[in-house]
Order: structure tokens, then sequence, then C-alpha cells
């Protein structure tokens, strides 16, 4: 069984991206 896609808002993401470590935003990208 496949777990439901919940859908974020984009605004959401951005916001957690802009929290995050720089370090850990360029290897989130690298994957």
């Amino acid at each position: 069984m496949q777990m439901p896609r919940f859908e974020v808002p984009e605004a959401l993401v951005m916001e957690i991206l802009s929290k995050l470590p720089v370090k850990s935003l360029t290897r989130f990208n690298c994957v």
C-alpha cells in the first residue's frame, strides 16, 4: 500500500527551505 500524497502549499515549502541551512539545501538538491 502506498502512502497517500498530500499536497503542500508552495509558500509553506519556500518558508521551510528558507529556514534550512544552505548545506542541507544543496544536499537536498543533489539527491
